[in-house]
């Protein structure tokens, strides 16, 4: 059985463990936070009498299998096409209306944060939520003659010489 690791339980994570559930990979996930979806997050108040999306708001549907994912393969309890225009405030509190340019823009009744939440439920995967990962290891082969802990981009080698000031590399 093959073994994946993923650091962070955002939206990438769980759509790439979503497209590995038909295979026999054993998958965990280490999320730093109480939540999924990454930068999609959603918050409550009055249990879910309030719901409100920081960060991002809606899922697009310019691709059609984004669609086909949101409306047939996973639950639909809940999913949301926002067809009013999605208000927006700056810096300054400033607050006006969003763009309205995209046909379809999807969410939840419950927050964005629903989709991640969906995705890993139709998998395997085991997601360890408020686990931090102070440093990353990495076991490579060297029959390429690139030393451990070498990591290569574009023909080029680099090595890291000193650690990262968060501890995560």
């Amino acid at each position: 059985m093959t073994r994946i690791g993923f650091v962070g339980a955002g939206a990438g994570t769980a759509a790439a463990a979503y497209a590995l559930r038909g295979t026999d990979a054993d998958l965990t996930v280490l999320e730093k936070s109480g939540g999924v979806c990454g930068r999609a997050a959603t918050r409550r108040r009055n249990g879910y009498e309030y719901v409100y999306d920081y960060g991002a708001n809606y899922v697009k549907s310019e691709d059609e299998r984004v669609t086909r994912l949101l409306t047939e393969e996973l639950d639909t309890d809940g999913l949301v096409d926002v067809t009013a225009p999605v208000w927006t405030f700056d810096a300054d509190g400033d607050i006006s209306e969003g763009r309205d340019a995209d046909d379809h823009k999807w969410s939840y009744e419950r927050g964005l944060t629903q989709i991640a939440k969906r995705l890993f439920a139709a998998t395997n995967a085991t997601v360890h939520r408020r686990t931090r990962v102070p440093r990353r290891h990495r076991r490579r082969s060297t029959s390429s003659g690139t030393p451990p802990g070498t990591t290569t981009s574009g023909g080029r080698s680099s090595r890291r010489s000193r650690p990262s000031p968060t501890g995560v590399s």
